[in-house]
């Protein structure tokens, strides 16, 4: 699991949470436990989200901050944070079914590198409002008006640099890469990533991100990652979430 806080070019703030093979080799899967709750690694993306589709930010649990991406697919991507320090990922699936929404919502810890799956419901006003009980805890969500224009992968291009740390390894000086034409360089000492990003289908100020793990010594090397990333406008700060194949937190 990787982890970065960098500036790009001294003015703007890049969070990276790349999660892959945390906790080592192994088929994926696994996991601890939360009040019984299941730690099984589902999928989403297979269904309809209704009105919960686009980019939304609100309140999580106590002092976090959380910012979602629902796809048209249903498939969620979010990190939340605390001020400005990024503490945790969440990866799931919505499905809409009028006002009503349901499916699963993980949460990923990165301080203890687990995964919780939980069984979500709320309700959804399509571009305005979504609440989602998740177990104890409520996500009271304002859809981000400020992501719907969209921008180009040409305004992403720049270094980025700063601390980086994994599951593996101690926090290190990383820096990331995006070219004018949406490639992607993560270089690192021992694994380091290359892919692309791109417009998502479903446009606004949303885009796919596609990464391969590489290194000659590195054991994770070829290990692919795909999420979304998206730069907010207000404060110039970019999220990036990328997963394995099968969105758990082990491959």
């Amino acid at each position: 699991m990787k982890f970065r806080t960098t500036l790009k070019l001294a003015t703007t703030s890049l969070f990276v949470a790349l999660l892959s093979a945390c906790g080592g080799g192994g088929g994926g899967g696994g996991g601890a436990t939360e009040s019984g709750k299941s730690t099984t690694s589902p999928v989403g993306g297979r269904g309809n989200p209704g009105g919960a589709a686009g980019t939304w930010q609100g309140p999580y649990a106590i002092n976090y901050n959380t910012r979602l991406v629902v796809l048209d697919t249903g498939e969620t991507f979010g990190l939340y944070e605390t001020g400005t320090s990024v503490t945790g990922a969440l990866y799931g699936d919505l499905k809409g079914d009028g006002s009503r929404v349901s499916g699963f919502l993980s949460d990923i810890v990165f301080s203890t590198i687990t995964r919780t799956n939980v069984n979500i419901s709320g309700t959804a006003t399509a571009q305005k409002s979504m609440l989602i009980t998740r177990g104890t805890q409520r996500l009271d969500l304002s859809y981000a008006t400020n992501l719907q224009t969209p921008i180009s992968v040409a305004s992403l291009a720049g270094t980025y640099s700063g601390r980086g740390s994994s599951s593996f390894s101690p926090p290190n000086n990383s820096t990331l890469t995006i070219s004018a034409n949406g490639n992607v360089q993560l270089p690192e000492t021992v694994c380091s990533a290359s892919g692309n990003i791109s417009p998502h289908p479903n446009g606004q100020n949303v885009f796919a991100l596609n990464l391969t793990i590489t290194g000659n010594n590195c054991g994770r090397r070829g290990n692919t990652l795909s999420g979304v990333a998206y730069l907010d406008p207000n404060n110039q700060r970019m999220f990036v979430l990328g997963l394995n194949g099968n969105r758990t937190d082990g491959a």
